[in-house]
């Protein structure tokens, strides 16, 4: 199996075509073992948190063209914003409250109370339910 050459030991041609294979398949094993435990991690992904956040855009959006000065928008962060399922509304309904500081048109910096509720239609659209922004 193994011929010395002044000290070292060298694996013959027949040792390495035997091995070879053998190394080829263990790597391939651990590669597809890889993939598949990285598709069971993706398929439990939450499809809510990708909905809030789009929900929670859509809201500020809105919000802000309902603002005087829409430039000077500083919504309230993640943490800060409300984001949950609406209750009372049939179907996929969410709501979405937080704040916005915004200049009013006088240039003073105002905090503003914001909510809104959608819903997702049938054909994956959302529909604003409804909207408030308790101004000053």
């Amino acid at each position: 199996m193994t011929k010395e050459d002044g000290g070292a030991k060298f694996l013959t041609l027949e040792h390495r075509r035997k091995v070879g294979p053998l190394l080829l398949s263990g790597v391939l094993v651990i590669l597809g073992l890889c993939v598949f435990l990285f598709l069971i991690a993706a398929s439990g992904h939450d499809d809510n948190e990708d909905r809030s956040t789009d929900i929670w855009w859509r809201c500020e959006d809105l919000v802000e063209t309902r603002l005087v000065a829409p430039s000077t928008a500083q919504f309230s962060s993640a943490g800060e914003t409300r984001i949950g399922r609406a209750r009372g509304e049939s179907g996929d309904a969410w709501t979405v409250v937080g704040y916005v500081d915004a200049q009013n048109r006088f240039g003073a910096m105002l905090r503003m109370r914001y909510g809104c509720v959608m819903r997702r239609e049938p054909s994956g659209e959302w529909v604003l339910v409804d909207l408030y922004l308790n101004e000053p």
